[in-house]
């Protein structure tokens, strides 16, 4: 009898586990389920991530890399060469660059993929287009990068209504010394013709110092 008790007791301990096994199991099963999504939410793709380019106006980009971009793709150079992180006096193709970016912080691989070279990268070495080149900018840049999305910085192409088709960043900045350096001025108009140009003393340039203190020190003297 008291052996008859024993397995029935056992046998009681065995279903609850089951009942309790079967209960947990799909809970178990929803944790690894969210647990997935947040590993894919952490590999969202880049144009999903940038907050500024989601609200901005729609827009394109005038790309580059096919047809401006002499040395490209670069991996028919690199593909058998061993990646090098190291810094170092640069040779054959690249000897000519000098890299003033960032004054000195910046090595080749901070902008570009160390083992897929025809890609940028991010700061967390997640891959960019060379035709997507504002999302690297955009890193360091952002309140620029706010100004390109919604116009205030950059330039259109072609006409300012329409379909907005816009510069990349590098069309204008050299990426290797983005300072742009001074443009000399244009010359003034031509005289239209029919009409000939007579200088007077009011073409004269005075600097605002001159034209005002003449008439302050007059008065002064009148004060006097």
């Amino acid at each position: 009898m008291k052996a008859l008790l024993e397995r029935k007791k056992r046998v009681g301990l065995v279903m609850i586990g089951l009942i309790f096994c079967a209960l947990w199991f799909p809970l178990f099963a929803a944790e690894e389920e969210d647990e997935e999504e947040e590993e894919e939410e952490i590999s969202i793709p880049m144009e999903e991530i940038l907050s500024f380019e989601k609200h901005a106006p729609a827009f394109m980009v005038k790309l580059r890399k096919e047809e401006e971009l002499d040395a490209f793709p670069c991996m028919d150079c690199h593909e058998d060469e061993e990646p090098n992180p190291t810094e170092r006096e640069l040779e054959e193709d690249h000897e000519d660059l000098v890299l003033e970016h960032g004054g000195g912080r910046f090595w080749c691989i901070t902008c570009h993929h160390l083992e897929q070279r025809d890609y940028l990268t991010s700061l967390k070495n997640k891959r960019i287009d060379f035709d997507q080149s504002y999302r690297l900018c955009g890193q360091c840049h952002f309140q620029r990068q706010k100004d390109w999305f919604f116009g205030g910085h950059g330039k259109r192409v072609g006409n300012w209504k329409g379909d907005r088709e816009l510069y990349l960043c590098t069309e204008c900045h050299n990426p290797h010394s983005p300072a742009i350096e001074p443009i000399p001025p244009n010359p003034p108009p031509k005289v239209r013709k029919g009409l000939e140009y007579v200088p007077t003393k009011h073409h004269k340039h005075v600097n605002v110092w001159e034209k005002y203190l003449p008439n302050q020190n007059k008065e002064e003297d009148h004060g006097h």
